[in-house]
C-alpha cells in the first residue's frame, strides 16, 4: 500500500501547481497584449473582433449547409408582393428567408414587407441573430462584395 507522506508533499504539490498558475498567468498575459497591439494595428476593439469571428463563423455555416444564395441584383419591375413570392418560389427557399440588400431598393422593400418569414436587412446591420434565425440568406452580389469586404478585416 501506498503511504501518505504527510503535510511535506502536500506543501511541495502546492509550491508546484502555484508555479503552473503563475507560468499560466503569465502567457495569458503576453497573449492578451499581443492581441491588443495586433488589434489596434486594424483599428478593432476585442468586442468588434468577436462580432465579425462570429459573422464569419454563421456565414460559413449557411455555405456550407447550403442555404445561402448570392443573386445578381433584386431588380424587381413592380413593388408588388406577388411578383417577389414568385421570385423567391423560383430560388427553391424556404420558410425563413433573410433578404440582404445593399441599397435603398424601394421595389423590394414594398414588396418584401408583408411576406411572412421574409426579413430584408441593409448589408450594414446583418447580425448573427439575423443569419441564424433563419433557414436561407439570399444577397445580392453588391452585398455580398461588402460583406466580403467587412469581414476580410
Amino acid at each position: 500500500m501506498a503511504k501518505n507522506k504527510g503535510k511535506g508533499s502536500r506543501k511541495g504539490l502546492r509550491r508546484r501547481v502555484e508555479g503552473i498558475v503563475d507560468r499560466v498567468m503569465g502567457i495569458s498575459r503576453r497573449f492578451k497584449r499581443m492581441m491588443e497591439e495586433t488589434l489596434s494595428g486594424f483599428d478593432l476593439t476585442w468586442g468588434e473582433y468577436q462580432v465579425l469571428g462570429a459573422l464569419r463563423s454563421a456565414l460559413t455555416a449557411k455555405l456550407r449547409d447550403g442555404e445561402l444564395k448570392v443573386v445578381q441584383s433584386f431588380a424587381l419591375t413592380d413593388h408588388k408582393t406577388k411578383g417577389f413570392r414568385a421570385a423567391l418560389n423560383r430560388l427553391e427557399t424556404s420558410r425563413k428567408v433573410l433578404v440582404v440588400d445593399n441599397g435603398e431598393n424601394r421595389n423590394l422593400s414594398l414588396s418584401s414587407r408583408n411576406l411572412e418569414g421574409v426579413t430584408l436587412v441593409p448589408t450594414r446591420d446583418v447580425s448573427v441573430y439575423h443569419l441564424l434565425g433563419h433557414d436561407r440568406v439570399l444577397l445580392s452580389q453588391d452585398a455580398a462584395a461588402k460583406l466580403s469586404e467587412a469581414l476580410a478585416r
